[in-house]
């Protein structure tokens, strides 16, 4: 299912050499310019190679095509579906089936056919069509990083199973079965030994209206984020903004920015705070991971708390509240509400903060740690009904109005028409529940109707007896004349009448 916004973000993202020249086959073969080119693209053409090709094995015609057009350094750059991605397993849909999708080994085979030696996989999710997170064998995906997997769902398709629920399972079993079970590859290939682009993940933020869209390149020991928009450039200096007021503050921070960039030290074998503390509290180090808690929470408090502010960030988002829900909050000006677990590192006993997209002022710290705590699904189970919420002062009271602030920060920043398709499943269950209404449905009229017809024969039954009652006194009435002694003896009169009457005819 193809969207406009996203169909370029399989191949927008690709560090093509400069002025290199590109042949794009996609739909025909016919009237294409016989010379050699840097580049030739075959995005979703080879599932549908036996339509350009009347051979045994058309995909092998079409890249062996696509080599004579390629120049001896170039690369061919192919986009397909694989035929066991889970999606397949997730999703019925209703459209016939016309293209060929490829396994990964069937893949390697093909490419090692033709002469192709040399070749690196890029595993998009949710596909090649809809990409909105493109990992690599240097980067797979892991339990945190899977979500960005945006599942989009057509009005006829039905789900069967939720997508990023099976690749946790692949996950926990051996993440390198992700490598056989992604819904789709990106390979890039060469008769040549390829260099190393050192790129290790490519990620968008299609969820976002367009103005907040971003790419992030993780290559090498950087990551890079740049606009993924026209509109986004604003957003970026905002980010900017954000790290200049990080630094005034005294935070540590990874980020930097450079040529409308933001560049981040990338912390390849570190875990991120929220991992540390889980870890903690596997090891059965509660206290410990506690008190990490807390250090990492006073030390948000500290530093915003040297700018405060009277701005209350509820009655800008428009949500009620009573005063006594909010009287005993810590507002500040520079309400970073992103200062999270997530987005910080601990080396060396300091907290290094990074990905600092979001501000607001007035904005409660209380409300900064409800999101540290919410955002890590492990940390609300374990703390769920224990004092962690009383340590920081938050109510349950505090919490209500800390979701509804929540949702409406995430209903200003997320693409309305692309949550709908993510978040709209239509299920076997759904099905099922409507097919059962509907028969309910049809029961309660095929009720109605006996009723009515039930009433019917009641009424004409009814009218039938009181005919028959009638027509019986009737008759009773005309025995009673005929036996009836002035009946007998007017009796010749009639008759002479009767006569009478059948002479003048």
């Amino acid at each position: 299912m193809p969207n406009d916004k996203m169909k370029e973000n399989i191949i927008k993202w690709y560090p093509f050499k400069p002025d290199a020249t590109i042949l794009k086959i996609e739909k025909s073969i016919e009237d294409i310019e016989e010379k050699q080119f840097d580049y030739v693209t075959l995005i979703g053409t080879l599932q549908y190679a036996h339509k350009l090709f009347d051979g045994v094995n058309p995909e092998q015609q079409l890249i062996e095509y696509a080599k004579r057009h390629l120049k001896k350094d170039g690369k061919i750059l192919i986009a397909i579906d694989n035929e066991m991605g889970i999606k397949n397993l997730c999703e019925v849909q209703r459209e016939e089936k016309t293209s060929r999708k490829l396994t990964r080994k069937e893949i390697e085979n093909l490419l090692k056919k033709c002469g192709l030696n040399y070749y690196k996989f890029y595993y998009p999710l949710p596909d090649y069509e809809t990409t909105n997170i493109i990992f690599t064998d240097e980067f797979l995906p892991n339990q945190e990083t899977i979500t960005r997997n945006i599942s989009l769902h057509d009005e006829d398709s039905i789900v069967i199973n939720l997508e990023n629920e099976m690749f946790l399972n692949i996950l926990a079993e051996d993440i390198k079965l992700f490598k056989i079970f992604a819904n789709s590859y990106f390979i890039e290939c060469s008769t040549k030994e390829l260099q190393d682009n050192q790129i290790q993940l490519i990620s968008y933020s299609n969820m976002r209206k367009p103005e907040y869209e971003i790419k992030t390149i993780i290559q090498g020991d950087k990551v890079y984020k740049t606009e993924g928009t026209k509109q986004a450039k604003e957003h970026i200096e905002n980010i900017k903004k954000n790290i200049d007021i990080l630094n005034e503050l005294g935070f540590n921070i990874l980020d930097c920015y450079e040529e409308n960039t933001i560049i981040s030290q990338y912390q390849k074998n570190r875990e991120s705070v929220d991992h540390v503390i889980l870890n903690k509290i596997k090891n059965g180090e509660k206290e410990e991971a506690v008190q990490l808690m807390m250090t990492f929470f006073q030390e948000i408090k500290d530093k915003l708390i040297m700018a405060k502010s009277e701005k209350n960030i509820f009655e800008t988002y428009q949500i009620k509240y009573e005063p006594s829900q909010i009287e005993h909050f810590t507002f500040t000006k520079y309400g970073l509400w992103d200062l999270i677990f997530q987005n910080a590192f601990y080396i060396d006993n300091k907290f290094f903060f990074y990905d600092q997209e979001w501000m607001d002022e007035g904005v409660p710290i209380e409300y900064i740690w409800y999101r540290s705590i919410m955002y890590t699904r492990e940390l609300m189970e374990i703390f769920e009904g224990e004092s962690m919420w009383q340590k920081l002062g938050i109510t349950e009271e505090n919490i209500q109005i800390f979701k509804q602030l929540d949702n409406k920060i995430q209903e200003k920043i997320r693409d309305a028409k692309i949550w709908e398709k993510h978040t709209t499943i239509k299920t076997i269950e759904d099905i099922e529940a409507k097919f059962k209404q509907e028969n309910e449905k049809m029961l309660e009229e095929c009720k109605k109707l006996l009723n009515e017809k039930d009433a019917r024969i009641a009424f004409l039954e009814n009218n039938m007896e009181e005919t028959v009652k009638i027509l019986k006194e009737k008759e009773k009435i005309i025995e009673n004349m005929e036996n009836s002694l002035s009946w007998k003896v007017t009796e010749p009169f009639r008759h002479i009448r009767r006569k009478g009457e059948k002479d003048e005819n």
